[in-house]
């Protein structure tokens, strides 16, 4: 996903402004991604190389010794090495971070603190490590610098404010903003249970001796509000990794943040990870005395190696990663089926959940009519000629669409199984249907209160309907649309069957129709539109309201369309249909 947000921006200049891709992501890595999907790798690689020469420096600072070990450490790590080879994120930000320690214990106060406030814009944890960075220098007696901290948001929102027109964008696009998470939660303990899977079990076990060391050595002794190196120590290594992991838990705990619970993150905070375990190589070393004889030095060397190349081996992740490639395999074998079968096949309408699937198969990621996600068959908007894309890696866990639902479909037509084989894992499956029974958009209508429970239909002057009032019923059952569906279409248009009680030349209705928008679970607007009507008669009246689609740029949106009425008054309805023609 990030890496074809970089490879587009120049052709959709709103990448450069997307606050999930990260705008400064996508601006330093934009030129390097129209060489290719390698070359971004080989750009994170650099950010990997140069994140351990700044850590070297940093251990060297705290005299931490047998800095050679950082590479090793570094390779053995199983999620560091293999989402290290990525288009992701986290090295970047974990070189930047990196960056800002070293100029902090350099007394470069100013370029560390500059480095700092543009974090959150590679990732939204940088607003994490902005909070224990205030403290440190504010122990460290350098408040005057916190104003610079605000110089990311300053300069990154001005740069988007010609496209967003709002200054404040910085915070309202937040994608992670909300008090919620589509993928659920998870027990406070989850990262602690799991860590191992990320960092393997020696080097976590390592990592609990270094934590051990800074809570008894740092904090017990009350060295972690003294300005000098416990002070940089406390807050620049131990203080960035526990609010980071203690967030994280928090996030995934409580559900909210949108947080999925995936382990990954902790890559951007690898170099203090790294300087926080080699911490307690050196306690366990001191502790056996091996660095006074050579022979213990040499067996307790070769002992730690072994254990961490036998942690990494027998950690099960890196494995998956070939399940992941495995994936990869069957999106190409889809590839030249459709090569074969239909070589026009770039341009009919994809319905697909995973953006490696969109990858292979040469599409347009951008282009939301030609490629949709694959939820959007079962919210009721119109269908078009193409194809689905249902793979067993993703769509189970994070789509939650089932394999039998789509087989049940009558619109689909289902083509075959295609598989990608790895040794360690067996087969991972896609699974590939065509569209072969369409909707044109000019037919294509809703019924909003077909889903209305059943307990709130009353007999109204001989009709069915609904009433909307102040309280427990002061909304409608809500519809949500995605935009791309309807190329070619201006507007929708809301036709109500509405009960008045007078006749009137011109009759404002309770309520209002609401209309939301979201981009990438981020609200983008919410308004209300008055429900009036001219010539009403006493009883049912019909209603026509038009709905317009907004400007181009935002057809990637999702509609949230409903009644509200939190008027004393009630609001009867008898008919809701959402159309594309009068």
């Amino acid at each position: 996903m990030h890496y074809m947000y970089s490879h587009w921006a120049f052709k959709y200049p709103e990448n450069f402004f997307n606050q999930w891709a990260k705008p400064l992501y996508v601006m330093i890595t934009a030129p390097i991604a129209q060489l290719g999907f390698s070359a971004v790798k080989v750009f994170n690689v650099g950010c990997w190389t140069l994140q351990l020469y700044f850590v070297i420096k940093i251990a060297r600072y705290f005299n931490i010794k047998s800095t050679w070990l950082l590479p090793i450490l570094a390779l053995t790590a199983p999620m560091n090495m293999t989402h290290t080879l990525s288009a992701l994120t986290e090295p970047l930000f974990a070189v930047w971070l990196a960056a800002s320690i070293y100029f902090l214990i350099q007394r470069k106060t100013v370029l560390a603190v500059l480095l700092l406030s543009f974090l959150p814009f590679i990732r939204s944890e940088g607003l994490i490590i902005i909070c224990p960075a205030i403290i440190y220098l504010l122990l460290d007696r350098k408040w005057k610098f916190l104003p610079l901290l605000l110089t990311g948001h300053v300069v990154i929102g001005l740069i988007g404010y010609p496209y967003h027109g709002d200054l404040w964008w910085v915070f309202t696009k937040m994608s992670y903003a909300v008090w919620y998470s589509i993928y659920g939660s998870g027990p406070w303990y989850y990262f602690i249970k799991n860590f191992p899977i990320f960092d393997g079990l020696a080097q976590s076990l390592l990592l609990a001796v270094g934590l051990g060391y800074g809570g008894v050595h740092l904090l017990l002794r009350g060295r972690w509000f003294r300005p000098g190196i416990h002070l940089d120590e406390s807050w620049l290594i131990y203080g960035f990794f526990l609010s980071y992991f203690i967030a994280h838990s928090l996030y995934w705990w409580l559900g909210i943040f949108n947080s999925c619970g995936l382990l990954r993150v902790f890559v951007g905070i690898m170099p203090v990870i790294l300087i926080i375990t080699l911490r307690g190589i050196e306690v366990i070393r001191n502790y056996v005395n091996a660095e006074r004889d050579k022979v213990k030095n040499v067996l307790f060397y070769a002992v730690l190696t072994i254990s961490l190349v036998i942690s990494f081996i027998l950690q099960n992740y890196w494995r998956k990663e070939i399940v992941y490639d495995s994936m990869q395999e069957s999106f190409v074998a889809i590839k030249s089926y459709l090569t074969e079968k239909d070589p026009d096949y770039t341009n009919k309408t994809f319905y697909v959940h995973n953006a490696s699937a969109i990858y292979q198969l040469g599409l347009n990621f951008f282009d939301k009519y030609l490629v949709r996600d694959i939820r959007t068959l079962l919210n009721g908007e119109p269908v078009a000629p193409g194809y689905v894309l249902y793979d067993d890696f993703t769509m189970s866990w994070d789509a939650r669409i089932t394999l039998d639902s789509l087989k049940r479909d009558k619109r689909l037509s289902y083509l075959g199984r295609f598989t990608g084989l790895t040794p360690m894992e067996g087969e991972v499956s896609t699974h590939l249907f065509e569209v072969t029974q369409l909707l044109p958009v000019a037919d294509w209508s809703r019924d909003v209160l077909a889903v209305a429970d059943t307990a709130r239909w009353i007999i109204k002057d001989g009709r069915r309907a609904i009433f909307l009032t102040n309280g427990p019923n002061e909304s409608s059952p809500w519809v949500d649309l995605h935009l791309g569906g309807f190329k070619g279409a201006d507007s929708l248009y809301a036709i109500l069957d509405l009960y008045s009680s007078v006749a009137s030349e011109h009759l404002k209705f309770p309520g209002m129709l609401t209309v939301g928008a979201t981009y990438q679970y981020a609200p983008l607007f919410w308004h209300g539109i008055d429900i009036n009507a001219a010539d009403v008669k006493p009883g049912w009246n019909q209603v026509t309201m038009s709905i317009p689609f907004p400007e181009k740029r935002y057809r990637d949106i999702t509609y949230r369309l409903g009644l509200l009425n939190t008027n004393g008054d009630s609001l009867f309805v008898s008919n809701f249909n959402i159309v594309t023609h009068k």
